[in-house]
């Protein structure tokens, strides 16, 4: 499941040509998007994270600049953006996108075959509204499709980071892990310019301890087409 974190973007990126989600044909098209998808819009974030291994303390470490840039890539007549280079040889992975509402949607792919999509961050969602999301997931059989608890936390609230101030909207994605929370992700995205801040917590289970935050990415600069 740590995957999940770098696809964000989702990650969500998160963000992720514009494909319709469900049916939206009879309305008309946002003029704003939470993400703007096109070859060679980059982002450049700040870096915060943890590890921890069994046998070893704590160790913590800053990166200045990850850079997540979006390529194009159409298959099985589908369009999206991948922050990573997909390979002749990969059969089973996920692009992102907007639909035609604005929203960041996930398409997913196995087998070299769409497979479906899904809106991983509604634009228009209401604070306090909560929704169910599919996530798909990478592993050492191919991969798998994960239910994802979208809970939009707020909306209208400002970040101020090293790239300016944003108006932004803040989603929690909730990751369970044999029934229990593993982790939570808080992604704050400003719209037509995409992913200000996300912070990854993550819960261990422990006595007294309800969760770590575990890493955090912000948003340093960006250059869009």
């Amino acid at each position: 499941m740590k995957k999940t974190f770098l696809l964000l973007t989702a990650i969500s990126l998160a963000s992720f040509s514009f494909v319709s989600c469900g049916n939206d044909d009879d309305e008309s098209e946002s003029s704003t998007v939470l993400c703007p998808f096109a070859d060679g819009n980059k982002w450049t974030y700040i870096v915060e994270s943890k590890i921890s291994f069994s046998s070893l303390p704590e160790v913590s470490y800053l990166t200045e600049g990850l850079v997540l840039q979006v390529k194009s890539l159409t298959l099985d007549g589908k369009t999206g953006y991948s922050y990573e280079p997909i390979q002749p040889t990969d059969k089973n992975f996920s692009l992102m996108n907007t639909d035609k509402k604005g929203n960041i949607v996930e398409l997913q792919f196995k087998d070299g075959k769409y497979i479906g999509e899904s809106i991983i961050y509604k634009k228009d969602a209401k604070a306090g509204e909560k929704y169910k999301a599919q996530m798909f997931v990478e592993d050492e059989d191919g991969g798998e499709l994960y239910d994802m608890d979208m809970f939009c936390v707020k909306r209208d609230t400002t970040l101020k980071v090293p790239a300016g101030d944003f108006n932004c909207i803040c989603f929690c994605m909730t990751v369970y892990d044999n029934g229990a929370v593993s982790d939570k992700f808080y992604s704050f995205y400003a719209e037509n310019v995409g992913l200000i801040q996300d912070v990854k917590y993550e819960f261990k289970n422990k006595p007294g301890e309800d969760s770590v935050m575990m890493n955090r990415r912000t948003l340093r600069s960006y250059e869009l087409k």
